[in-house]
């Protein structure tokens, strides 16, 4: 649906997925090599891909990125379980008073004064080995985030320089974001959260949602979208 190549080529956009490995089940490097051989739209890391490599995969995307893009002004980053108004986000870049190619910053939801989990039983565990801090620094929520082009390369540059951290959107947008000097820039307004927000996603200047349960109401979505933004008049 939104994420289709060949639909976005006339806009100047390009969509792809970026995954590790998985050994353990041939089956998915099959699949995944059929997908790139239909599409090319695959871009494929050396490491597991586990919850806990999220953050490997982050600095991945993002080297991938800086050589293979490096004339794009953004960067749009979003979890397999969202949805993005892909027209929304074109009228958004053409406002330069919201978001600047020029300076070096993400837009996002920004979480602030955000605890690290120290329950060991929790998914999101953090040891005070991994993180000693009693609050993250400020971060962007991982589920859909743009930054600038401007900003990919001091993120690279300060890896070095930036304690290691797991949780990625904590980590990259966050604690390595502060030592490149990179910009938060708080866009909520734009977000839903939830499957109420969604009945009135094109009744706000909304762009991003958390993807419905059930594929006819994915779909129901998509023909929204596209009636929301006709192709002649997104084109311009």
């Amino acid at each position: 649906m939104w994420a289709n190549n060949e639909f976005y080529k006339k806009f100047q956009l390009a969509t792809v997925f970026a995954v590790g490995e998985d050994p353990q089940h041939p089956s998915v490097q099959v699949t995944l090599q059929r997908e790139w051989e239909t599409y090319e739209d695959i871009i494929q890391f050396n490491f597991l891909d586990t919850y806990k490599n999220l953050t490997l995969k982050a600095i991945s995307w993002l080297n991938w990125a800086a050589k293979y893009c490096p004339n794009a002004s953004y960067i749009l980053k979003l979890d397999d379980d969202m949805f993005v108004n892909i027209f929304g986000v074109m009228r958004l870049l053409r406002k330069q008073s919201v978001l600047n190619p020029s300076v070096k910053a993400f837009y996002c939801t920004v979480w602030t004064k955000m605890k690290p989990e120290r329950n060991k039983k929790s998914k999101w565990y953090v040891s005070y080995d991994e993180f000693k801090q009693a609050v993250y620094p400020s971060y962007c929520s991982g589920s859909s985030y743009s930054l600038t082009m401007r900003a990919v390369q001091p993120l690279l540059d300060s890896v070095p320089l930036a304690t290691f951290l797991w949780v990625d959107d904590a980590y990259i947008t966050g604690v390595l974001a502060n030592v490149a000097n990179v910009q938060r820039i708080d866009i909520r307004s734009i977000y839903k959260f939830s499957d109420d927000e969604m009945n009135n996603f094109f009744d706000n200047p909304s762009i991003f949602v958390h993807l419905p349960k059930t594929m006819n109401k994915r779909y129901a979505l998509w023909k929204k979208t596209l009636e929301f933004c006709n192709m002649a008049n997104c084109s311009k």
